[in-house]
């Protein structure tokens, strides 16, 4: 995503960088002293504010890089929802047609890894048990499904991860949202106490 001259990650940087200067600015503008409790509690927002935001910043900048590990990694949970779906209608096809080993496979290894629970690791996709029973006209086929279930092993655990992500995204959501709406709010209060009651 493109913005007029930086991507998203420079101006949440820049985001960051101005609200952690605008608090060194406020505490030495309040030169230690705090006379109001407006002022306090707009310092005690701006400072939760802040904190919150590099949070944020770690969330955003590092969660992502440590799981883009594989090309799907950058896949919303609806795009990685729609790709198990398929390889599901794919591997269900391939075993009915085989039948014998295959459909034990999808009924003992792969309708378990479909019923993993969001956010949990799913079970091995190992195939290997079964490879001795496969004979050497279905060699071909018993490859691919391995390939497919190794693949539907993967997009569960990227969506487990990607869910997490959302997670953490939300609990800071409600961190941040209400400290910024606080510093809004009581930095208003202490500016019309100022300019309008001389309170100092």
């Amino acid at each position: 995503m493109k913005l007029s001259f930086w991507d998203l990650s420079e101006w949440l940087y820049l985001h960051v960088v101005l609200g952690t200067l605008a608090l060194v600015f406020i505490v030495a503008h309040s030169g230690f002293h705090l006379r109001n409790t407006p002022a306090s509690l707009a310092l005690l927002f701006l400072a939760l504010t802040v904190l919150s935001g590099l949070a944020g910043l770690m969330i955003f900048y590092f969660l992502p890089r440590a799981q883009a590990r594989h090309e799907v990694a950058v896949l919303l949970p609806e795009d990685l929802c729609q790709r198990l779906s398929k390889l599901n209608e794919e591997l269900s096809e391939l075993c009915s047609e085989k039948g014998g080993v295959f459909l034990e496979i999808y009924n003992e290894l792969i309708i378990p890894l479909y019923r993993t629970e969001p956010g949990s690791h799913p079970p091995p996709a190992d195939v290997n048990p079964w490879a001795d029973r496969v004979s050497g006209a279905d060699r071909e086929d018993f490859v691919k499904l391995a390939v497919k279930v190794e693949t539907v092993h993967d997009l569960l655990v990227l969506l487990g991860r990607n869910l997490k992500f959302q997670w953490l995204i939300q609990v800071w959501l409600l961190l941040h949202v209400p400290a910024t709406i606080g510093l809004l709010v009581f930095s208003l209060v202490h500016i019309i106490v100022i300019a309008w009651l001389g309170v100092r």
